[in-house]
């Protein structure tokens, strides 16, 4: 007798139609799971099935663990969605588009998401709320990421959690600075600009996180492009792709990008027309995380070169290069126009 004629004779019999029925199958096939359910089936797992995942389904059928949703069967879908749901992230990060695209990657996975734009707002949310990851920049303005992190490892904040898992975000690919962050109490790191895949892996790696919602998503990073694809002022098809085909989002990153970036090319002017290169280095940074997150290479390249002169202290370089970026600028704006954001 194969277990499912057992669960029919179970059903039919006064004595046994109570007890809770749990099947777990190999051959799980289009269809099976709604039969089981039909059949009187309270939970419906495909082999192989993970110890932490039987462990959930029998605790939820039991009644000790979540709230079983109404007249739903419990399958390795729903105990991922479940458990999604108890997670919650804190996303760090004071570029508006930087942090649109990591909380709309992590808004897929089910994943409850907060933000803030700076190290100091950061601390104060991790006295008020007991997150479970941080996604932490490293640059940012008031206090950065390094200097947040030694103060949520040190015992005497009053931060809810000090060993919270801690991921840094930058767009500094060295080994140097990798091991800044690690040293600073991080955990792991991410580059910027954020893609979906190696977010899956974060997940996956510090909560244990099933997130094929996002996971598959293989775009090459715009460092990559740069490298290894011809220049081009919108690449368009990346640029979706990178919002997981999220034309919606994909939308709201392209409008506060045309928002945003004016004023800061304004301000970057500014900067070298006042003979101010540490100002003009980081204003220039932020134009490339935003441009990086639009697949906009030529505009990247020539940000990350400003950012690059605004260290070396080199005022007719950055003269040199603010004319090509207003230009790549302009140009990006007509071929967005054009794509039809």
């Amino acid at each position: 007798m194969d277990g499912e004629t057992l669960g029919r004779v179970m059903q039919s019999d006064k004595k046994l139609k109570d007890i809770r029925l749990l099947m777990m199958t190999s051959l799980g096939q289009r269809g099976d799971s709604k039969r089981m359910q039909e059949i009187g089936f309270s939970a419906y797992l495909t082999k192989p099935v993970r110890q932490s995942e039987l462990f959930e389904a029998l605790a939820v059928i039991a009644g000790i663990s979540h709230q079983q949703p109404k007249n739903s069967l419990v399958t390795k879908y729903l105990l991922n969605e479940m458990n999604l749901e108890k997670f919650r992230i804190l996303v760090v990060e004071d570029n508006i588009t930087n942090q649109q695209v990591a909380m709309g990657i992590l808004k897929k996975t089910g994943v409850r998401v907060d933000a803030v734009a700076n190290g100091r707002e950061s601390v104060i949310a991790l006295e008020q709320v007991p997150y479970d990851l941080v996604f932490m920049d490293v640059q940012m303005p008031v206090m950065d990421g390094i200097e947040a992190t030694r103060l949520i490892r040190s015992t005497d904040s009053k931060v809810r959690n000090h060993d919270v898992p801690i991921i840094a975000m930058t767009a500094h690919a060295m080994q140097g600075d990798k091991d800044r962050c690690l040293e600073a109490g991080m955990n792991d790191y991410l580059s910027k600009p954020i893609s979906p895949a190696p977010m899956a892996k974060v997940l996956k790696k510090w909560l244990d996180l099933d997130t094929e919602a996002i996971a598959g998503n293989t775009v090459p990073s715009p460092e990559e492009s740069i490298e290894h694809q011809a220049v081009s002022v919108f690449d368009a098809e990346e640029f979706l792709d990178r919002r997981m085909d999220d034309r919606d989002l994909a939308n709201l990153i392209v409008q506060e990008f045309k928002k945003n970036s004016p004023g800061l090319l304004v301000r970057l002017t500014d900067s070298i027309n006042n003979s101010n290169p540490a100002e003009a280095g980081h204003i220039a940074h932020s134009l490339k995380g935003s441009g990086a997150n639009l697949s906009a290479v030529e505009f990247v390249k020539t940000a990350f070169a400003m950012e690059q002169a605004g260290k070396a202290e080199d005022m007719q370089l950055l003269e040199k290069l603010l004319r090509a970026l207003k230009k790549q600028y302009e140009d990006l704006i007509v071929v967005l126009e054009i794509s039809g954001y």
